[in-house]
């Protein structure tokens, strides 16, 4: 496995959807990821080389709202060229590529702040049109998306280069701390039949339980994932 410094999550007990499928079914793994170019390629080539595994590549934004050094485009166009970078690659990989289209509105300092703007329907970098909804419809709403995807798509494991830190000194962007945080809830929730049960309805989209959630505690270096019981 090309992960390393990783937490992994389990789930507690022999019967859960993702250990009773059909032995003869493909592999599903989901890497989760803020930004173009913040997902896990080393793992995503592992598992679909090495594993012949079905890969998605679930990014939040477009990353409209990073920097550029190659070029004047900036906002919208940047985002465009961000995704035409991250499909040209998920090509090479032979991965799939999906996006939640939470808009990137540059550094945030904290999750709540992040999870309050991606409380709104926005449809650009600039549109302001509706107040935001705070903190914790905006992790609603971003979780449901995710646990949506998990339902349809059925992942036996999930995995993200981004944890939940949101404390000094090791505070990191706030969109990559809500990506870990809506990981941890939608890890727990795809199961739940009492969240957003109205998803049940759709086409394709069940309960699900994946059996594993890796998330990144450190750096790229060498070390082994610790393992906890989340039953």
């Amino acid at each position: 496995l090309a992960f390393a410094a990783l937490v992994l999550l389990t789930v507690g007990g022999a019967c859960t959807p993702a250990a009773q499928v059909d032995a003869h079914r493909k592999l599903v793994v989901m890497n989760l990821a803020a930004h173009p170019d913040d997902e896990d390629g080393a793992t995503m080539a592992y598992y679909r080389g090495n594993r012949d595994a079905l890969v998605y590549s679930v990014i939040y934004t477009r990353g409209e709202g990073g920097q550029n050094e190659a070029g004047p485009e900036l906002y919208e166009r940047l985002g465009a060229i961000r995704t035409a970078e991250t499909e040209a690659a998920a090509r090479v990989l032979g991965t799939q590529v999906l996006f939640l289209n939470r808009y990137d509105f540059g550094f945030s300092k904290h999750a709540d702040e992040a999870f309050a703007e991606w409380s709104r329907a926005r449809r650009g970098f600039w549109d302001d049109a509706e107040a935001p909804r705070g903190a914790e419809a905006g992790r609603d709403a971003v979780t449901a998306d995710l646990v949506r995807l998990i339902r349809r798509l059925k992942p036996d494991v999930l995995f993200t280069n981004h944890d939940t830190t949101t404390a000094w000194p090791d505070a990191q962007h706030g969109h990559h701390q809500a990506v870990g945080i809506s990981a941890y809830d939608a890890f727990a929730l795809a199961a739940d039949p009492t969240y957003h049960p109205e998803q049940l309805d759709e086409p394709g989209v069940d309960l699900w339980q994946p059996a594993r959630l890796f998330v990144r505690t450190g750096g790229f270096g060498d070390g082994a994932p610790a393992e906890y019981d989340v039953a």
